[in-house]
């Protein structure tokens, strides 16, 4: 009677322990995407901020800052990477 409720009992904390296994592999995927995103996103603003101040040497500031907030909306911010 014991042993039945033994084997129960282990196979059930293994079933466990895979899914969290699964769980966290998920999890750090999803923060490796997030970091990528985020890397990705200070890089473009890096390019846009650089475009942005040398605009103004043509056109007016207001219109080099309407582009650069453009440029920055177009951005993909779904950390889907």
């Amino acid at each position: 009677m014991v042993k039945p409720i033994i084997l129960f009992l282990s196979l059930l904390l293994l079933a466990c322990n895979g899914s969290n296994k699964k769980e966290n592999s998920s999890s750090s995927n999803m923060e490796r995407k997030s970091v990528s995103c985020v890397k990705y996103i200070f890089e473009k603003d890096s390019i846009f901020g650089d475009i942005r101040n040398h605009a103004s040497e043509k056109t007016s500031v207001s219109e080099a800052i309407n582009n650069y907030s453009k440029n920055l909306k177009s951005l993909d911010y779904s950390a889907k990477f």
